[in-house]
């Protein structure tokens, strides 16, 4: 008589829940869950929606799919979603009332064209546990922002639209004075001029004793009144400038106090080689991993000599674009990094092998 070999039920259940948290949206709640009672059960539990990410996308004539609906009343515990609208008309219900169970959320992206006031009054009102917000919008209407306040939890904020100045940085202030006690990391991509100036300095220095991670976008201005509110954040740690070509060796110098981890100042043109040569000789570079100077003529083989000199262990240095550094100086600044143990090594390839040989991991549940 043949003998029948190991069935997948026989999988211990933590096993099973693994496989469970690796397969799509739709698969899970479309074909796992309907083989039997037991499966159900187990693709209704908390950990196999945790670490799961799932994207809607509604429409006018289709607020979702009933795939999408039947994933998310399948998902008590799902904590990461991305909604895209096309129109403000493809949303004809608050976001609470369209997506109900969605509980636990803490990870919310919306990609829209107009950030509504009502709307981030819900998102605020329903999810009041939201760690990380990210609003993609043409525009923002006005009371939008300074509902995004009201978010106790929210410890990362990013903000990106082409809305006129006075739209964004105003509101984003009354939001941080009032609010976001919790806030560590800020992203901002908003147009900002010489009239709102002073408006985005008065984000930064009502978050200075809060904010670890800063990211100013391409569409902000580095002048030096910026530097200087970003330079009174004692907190902070990693600090990314996307468009530095107005930075001037007097803004340079308001960072000598910060203690970074990671330093980008993308386009530098018009900082001068003895600027930088004392920023770097003043500042405390004691936990510097990574420095990016992309685009800055004033990087030459001098400063990243002097950087070599005074680090046992250099940070990691983007140089790309950087026309007076040659890529000798470069090659000796990595000479200069510790050796590798070969203990970890071995443990990191070790490390690889079995990740390989993982299934691939589940993907988000995607919508034409």
């Amino acid at each position: 008589m043949e003998t029948q070999g190991p069935h997948i039920s026989d999988l211990p259940v933590d096993a099973l829940l693994e496989v469970f948290c690796r397969l799509p949206a739709a698969d899970l709640t479309l074909g796992a869950s309907g083989v039997c009672r037991a499966w159900r059960d187990l693709a209704m539990e908390p950990a196999a929606w945790q670490a799961r990410r799932v994207q809607v996308a509604p429409r006018k004539h289709r607020p979702l799919a009933a795939a999408e609906r039947r994933v998310l009343r399948r998902a008590p515990a799902l904590r990461a979603l991305a909604v895209s609208l096309r129109r403000a008309q493809d949303l004809p219900e608050p976001l609470s009332a369209l997506l109900p169970c969605c509980g636990h959320l803490r990870e919310l992206q919306l990609s829209l064209p107009c950030l509504y006031a009502d709307m981030a009054r819900d998102v605020a009102a329903h999810w009041p546990r939201l760690q990380q917000l990210r609003v993609e919008a043409c525009s923002v209407q006005e009371g939008g922002l300074e509902r995004l306040g009201q978010l106790d939890h929210l410890r990362r904020l990013q903000v990106a639209t082409l809305q006129p100045a006075q739209g964004v940085w105003g509101p984003l202030r009354r939001a941080a004075r009032d609010g976001l006690p919790a806030l560590r990391a800020l992203h901002v991509d908003a147009r900002c001029d010489a009239a709102n100036i002073d408006e985005a300095v008065g984000v930064l220095l009502e978050l200075a004793d809060r904010v670890t991670h800063l990211r100013i976008g391409s569409l902000v201005p580095a002048d030096a009144a910026l530097l200087g509110a970003i330079g009174r954040c004692s907190r902070l740690q990693n600090l990314h400038i996307e468009d530095c070509s107005q930075l001037t060796d007097e803004g340079l110098l308001q960072l000598a106090g910060l203690r970074l981890h990671s330093l980008s100042l993308c386009f530098a043109r018009q900082v001068s080689t003895a600027a930088l040569l004392h920023l770097l000789r003043v500042s405390d570079l004691s936990l510097l991993k990574h420095l990016d100077l992309r685009g800055c003529p004033a990087l030459t083989d001098r400063v990243v000599l002097s950087l070599a000199s005074r680090l046992s262990t250099p940070p990691k240095l983007v140089a790309d674009d950087c026309p007076n550094v040659s890529g000798q100086a470069l090659q000796s600044l990595n000479r200069t990094s510790p050796p590798v143990n070969a203990a970890h090594a071995i443990a990191a390839l070790c490390t690889v092998a079995a990740v390989a040989t993982l299934p691939v991991p589940n993907r988000p549940l995607q919508v034409a």
